[in-house]
C-alpha cells in the first residue's frame, strides 16, 4: 500500500499490543487488564460509545443477536458485565432440535445440568457498546481508525507500524506480544506468510426478527430442512409482542431469492420450513444478509504472536458455537499468560505460547467438528439416512446419559 506519510510518531513500548477491537479484541483487553498495565487495542473502524444506542428504546430492531453459552457468561462476570446485560437478554432454558421430515426430535433442557438456563441471546450492539464503555473507563489505551502496515519480529520484541488514516501519519510500537483478532481478513495472512484453509463455502445467511402469535417460553430452535439450517432464538419483548431472532443458513441462490421476496413471502416461506410449534408468524424486521465464511489458520502462534477468533478458526454457525468458542480461547490464553508473569517468563516465547495452543486445542478440534458434521449429517436426504438421523434424535432424546452429554458439550463444558 502507497502511503504519503506526514509524520512518522516515536516508538512506544507495550506489553501487549491487541490488533482488533470486535468482541473479541474487547473481551480479551478487559481480562488481560489488571495484571498487564500497558496494553494498545488498534482497529480501523472507529472505536467509541455510540449515544445514539444507548438512547435507542430498542436495539434489537435491525440488529443481529449473539447467543451466549453459560461458560461464555462465567467468563463476562469476570468482567463485571453481566448483571447488566442480563436485564435486556434473553434467557434459554431448552433447545429443540429437528429435522424437516424426520421421525426424530431432540429436547436439550438447562434442568438436565440443575441450571437455570443454558444460555442467553442479547443484541452484539448492547453487547458491543457494554465492552467498549468498560475498555473506554479502563488504562486499556485505543488507537481507531488505524490499520496495521508491517509487522517485524525482533528477539525480544515485536515492531508495529500503524497507518492513522485521519492524519496520515504512521506510528510504531514494540511489544512483548502481538495478538491479531482482526478477522478473517486478518493483516496477518498478508504480512507474515501466514497460510490459512479456506474452506469452499456455497452459504449465505438471512437474518431478521419475527414476530410471534404466542410465547417462546425461552427456548431455541435448530430447525434442518432440504433448504437449508434454520436457528430461531429467544429476544426480550417489545412491548408486549413475543418475538424471536431468525438466522437461516442457505445456499447463496436461493438466499438471493428469498432475499427479494416481500416480507409476507418470506415469511410463509419460514412458516413453511419452521411448522407451527410457535404459532402464526405475524411480520419479520428488515432482513439482514451476510456470507458464511468457512476457515482455519495453518499457524495460530509464532513467537510474539497469537491469532485469535475468527482470523484463527471461523466455523460453521450452529448452535453459536463460533464466538464462545473464541472467549474460551480468550480464557485459555489469559490464564497462561498471568501464569507466565508470575513466573517471570516472558510472555512471548513460544514456550509459553504453546502452553497456550495444548490447551485450547482438543476444544477447537471437537466444537470444529461438531458444527460440520451436523451440517454434513443433516444435508443429505436419501431414505436411509433420514431414517438413521430419526434413529439418532431419538435416541438422544429418551436416552438420558446422551442427552445430557449434548446438552453440556452445547453449553460449553468440555
Amino acid at each position: 500500500m502507497s502511503v504519503t506519510i506526514c509524520q512518522t510518531a516515536v516508538t512506544k513500548a507495550y506489553d501487549i499490543v491487541i490488533v482488533g477491537a470486535g468482541l473479541v479484541g474487547l473481551s480479551l483487553s478487559l481480562l488481560l487488564k489488571q495484571d498487564f498495565k500497558s496494553i494498545l487495542l488498534i482497529d480501523k473502524r472507529k472505536v467509541e460509545v455510540d449515544v445514539t444506542s444507548s438512547n435507542s428504546t430498542d436495539l434489537y430492531i435491525n440488529k443481529k443477536s449473539i447467543a451466549l453459552s453459560m461458560s461464555s457468561i462465567e467468563i463476562i462476570r469476570q468482567l463485571d458485565l453481566w448483571n447488566e446485560l442480563e436485564k435486556v437478554a434473553a434467557k434459554i432454558e431448552k433447545v429443540h432440535v429437528s429435522g424437516n421430515g424426520d421421525v426424530g426430535s431432540v429436547l436439550l433442557s438447562a434442568c438436565e445440568l440443575d441450571q437455570k438456563a443454558l444460555g442467553y441471546n442479547v443484541s452484539t450492539a448492547i453487547f458491543s457498546q457494554s465492552l467498549i464503555k468498560s475498555v473506554k473507563n479502563s488504562q486499556v489505551e485505543v488507537l481507531s481508525e488505524s490499520s496495521v502496515e508491517n509487522i517485524i519480529f525482533k528477539k525480544e520484541h515485536v515492531e508495529i507500524e500503524v497507518l492513522q488514516t485521519q492524519n496520515s501519519r504512521v506510528a510504531s510500537f514494540n511489544s512483548k506480544l502481538l495478538i491479531m483478532c482482526d478477522g478473517v481478513d486478518s493483516k496477518v495472512f498478508d504480512f507474515l506468510g501466514v497460510q490459512k484453509s479456506d474452506f469452499e463455502s456455497d452459504y449465505e445467511a438471512i437474518s431478521t426478527n419475527i414476530d410471534l402469535q404466542q410465547p417462546h417460553q425461552n427456548i431455541a430452535y435448530q430447525r434442518f430442512s432440504r433448504k437449508g439450517h434454520m436457528a430461531l432464538l429467544p429476544i426480550p419483548k417489545d412491548k408486549q409482542t413475543n418475538r424471536v431472532e431468525l438466522v437461516w443458513v442457505l445456499k447463496k441462490k436461493l438466499a438471493n431469492e428469498f432475499s427479494s421476496l416481500s416480507d409476507e413471502d418470506f415469511l410463509k416461506y419460514v412458516q413453511d420450513n419452521f411448522g407451527y410449534r410457535l404459532g402464526v408468524f405475524e411480520k419479520i424486521d428488515q432482513r439482514l444478509k451476510f456470507p458464511i465464511i468457512r476457515q482455519q489458520s495453518m499457524e495460530q502462534i509464532r513467537n510474539g504472536l497469537v491469532i485469535l477468533g475468527n482470523a484463527a478458526n471461523s466455523i460453521y454457525p450452529i448452535g453459536a458455537q463460533g464466538f464462545n468458542l473464541a472467549l474460551r480461547d480468550v480464557n485459555n490464553l489469559v490464564t497462561v499468560l498471568k501464569s507466565a508473569l508470575t513466573a517471570k517468563k516472558h510472555i512471548g516465547t513460544f514456550e509459553v505460547l504453546d502452553q497456550y495452543y495444548q490447551s485450547k486445542k482438543n476444544d477447537q478440534e471437537l466444537t470444529t467438528c461438531f458444527g460440520d458434521s451436523l451440517e454434513s449429517i443433516f444435508s443429505h436426504h436419501n431414505l436411509h439416512v433420514r431414517a438413521l438421523r430419526s434413529l439418532g434424535l431419538l435416541a438422544i432424546d429418551i436416552v438420558p446419559f446422551l442427552r445430557k452429554k449434548v446438552t453440556k458439550f452445547g453449553v460449553g463444558v468440555r
